[in-house]
């Protein structure tokens, strides 16, 4: 073989490697949608987290829960530290947030408009198991964040003076 033909075959194997490579890379960016953490939770289940705990802790003169970003961490809690029956017992407590939105106002959680999500709550906050745990988990996330601990709370850093007597309480 010449050189010729080889730089001629060659360029073109390197061209088609290219562009199968580029072809595979478009392809993997392309269906992002449905599970965003191990398979538990949707990018949907995720948001109607984050819109829950914008009902259950509203932005006010401090970010809200959605400003948080409680439905990541909780994915993230749950994907590394729930047993897979915990998994599958929230993800049903979501579901079931989801129906008792459908028998009241035929939509999705995600879908209400924010008076109706302020209504659902406010209904199950009465007698509603499911929520429950899931307003339990929502408020441990926004009060773990960043935003909880350094804007809803008196935040003194670490390395910084001790003062024993004070009157200062960080609540």
């Amino acid at each position: 073989m010449d050189r010729r033909t080889f730089l001629n075959e060659s360029s073109k194997l390197l061209g088609v490697l290219t562009i199968t490579s580029g072809l595979l890379v478009l392809n993997s960016c392309g269906n992002k949608e449905k599970t965003a953490y191990n398979g538990v939770f949707s990018t949907d289940d995720i948001q109607s987290i984050n819109e829950l705990g914008d009902v259950i802790i509203p932005p006010t003169n401090t970010p809200g829960a959605k400003a948080a970003k409680v439905g990541e961490f909780i994915a993230l809690i749950v994907q590394d530290c729930y047993s897979q029956e915990d998994k599958v017992k929230l993800k049903r407590n979501l579901a079931d947030v989801n129906t008792f939105s459908k028998q009241n106002f035929n939509c999705l959680f995600l879908y209400c408009t924010d008076q109706q999500r302020i209504d659902l709550v406010s209904k199950m906050e009465i007698d509603h198991e499911g929520y429950k745990s899931i307003k339990g988990l929502i408020l441990s996330a926004y009060l773990s964040s960043e935003i909880g601990m350094t804007q809803l709370f008196d935040y003194y850093p670490v390395p910084g003076r001790f003062d024993g007597c004070t009157s200062d309480r960080p609540w």
